[in-house]
Formats: structure tokens, C-alpha cells, sequence
């Protein structure tokens, strides 16, 4: 009964803010899934998983669910079926960035708050330009390596785009466990 009270007292922006969040969701997985193993189960379990991040965005799901792309992304790039362009890495990437962050807001907006245009504005402006600026960085620097050394080198950019990102979540987690 509890749970049909929630929902009876859900608000435009937070089911917004989680639509947000299974959207991006389900386009970072569908874009992880490699060509060959593109097909209705698939997309229907990264379907699934969007939901589960839609309706359950503070919790570890939203993990599991984005390292679960990561993998399949990995998986198809491993597989070396097809072959990685520029384009499909930053979109991959911006949509990967765009469904943590939108469940990071929909995790914070409760489900009955009454939530101001300009706090959508401000977060997706904020998010948005964090996309561009890592794309434009990205693109120099790709195009820039490849001129230099004459390598194909978006592979590259995609191994220490993870150890970075995985540098960065051990020097967080381990700030967050000093703190009192």
C-alpha cells in the first residue's frame, strides 16, 4: 500500500530526473553491446537494467549496471569484429557520463519534490559542457597522437580512459573512508 502511495505522490521533475536517468542508461548499454551480439534479448535485458537504474538510482545497481556496459564495451572491442572509431567512443562515453549523472540527480530529488526548471537547466548545462569540453580535449588529443606517431590510437585512449577513471574512484573511495 505504501509503495502505491509513492507512486500516486511522484512529481513531474523527479519522474523527469529518473526517465533522465533510464534514458541515457539504455543508450550507453545499447551502444556497449558489440554488433554481434546485437539482437531483441539483448537489448531487451539493457532495457531492463535501464529500468531497474530508473526506479532504483541511489542505490549500487546503477554500478553494477554501468560496468556491466563497460564490459560488453570492452568485450566488443576485444572481440575486434568491428572497428573503433572516434565517434561511437565519445558517445559511448557522453552517454555513460550523462546516465551517471543523471542518476546521481534523481538519486538526490525525492520522489514528491516540487523541482524548479533551473535546477534541470543548471545540472544538464554543467553536464552537458563537461561532455563537450572531454570530447574536444579527446579529439585534439587523439588527432594530435595519431599525427605524431602516424598509430591508430583511439584503442589507446579507450585503456587509459579506464585506468584513469579507475585511478580516480580509488583516490575518492579512499578520501570518503578517511573522512570522520
Amino acid at each position: 500500500m505504501k509503495a502505491l502511495e509513492k507512486v500516486a505522490r511522484i512529481t513531474p521533475g523527479a519522474l523527469l530526473c529518473r526517465g533522465l536517468a533510464f534514458g541515457f542508461t539504455l543508450t550507453a548499454l545499447v551502444m556497449a553491446i558489440p554488433t554481434w551480439a546485437l539482437g531483441a534479448r539483448t537489448v531487451g535485458a539493457a532495457g531492463l537494467a535501464a529500468v531497474l537504474v530508473g526506479l532504483l538510482p541511489g542505490t549500487r545497481i546503477v554500478t553494477l549496471v554501468l560496468l556491466g556496459g563497460v564490459v560488453g564495451w570492452f568485450i566488443g572491442l576485444l572481440n575486434a569484429t568491428e572497428s573503433l572509431t572516434l565517434w561511437r567512443l565519445i558517445g559511448f562515453s557522453a552517454a555513460l557520463y550523462l546516465a551517471h549523472s543523471s542518476a546521481a540527480l534523481a538519486a538526490i530529488v525525492p520522489h514528491d519534490a516540487i523541482l524548479a526548471p533551473d535546477v534541470l537547466v543548471r545540472w544538464y548545462a554543467k553536464s552537458l559542457g563537461i561532455v563537450g569540453l572531454t570530447a574536444v580535449m579527446a579529439l585534439v588529443l587523439l588527432v594530435g597522437s595519431t599525427m605524431v606517431t602516424g598509430w591508430e590510437t583511439t584503442w589507446i585512449a579507450s585503456v587509459v580512459g579506464l585506468v584513469a577513471a579507475l585511478a580516480v574512484i580509488s583516490v575518492l573511495a579512499r578520501l570518503y573512508r578517511r573522512q570522520p
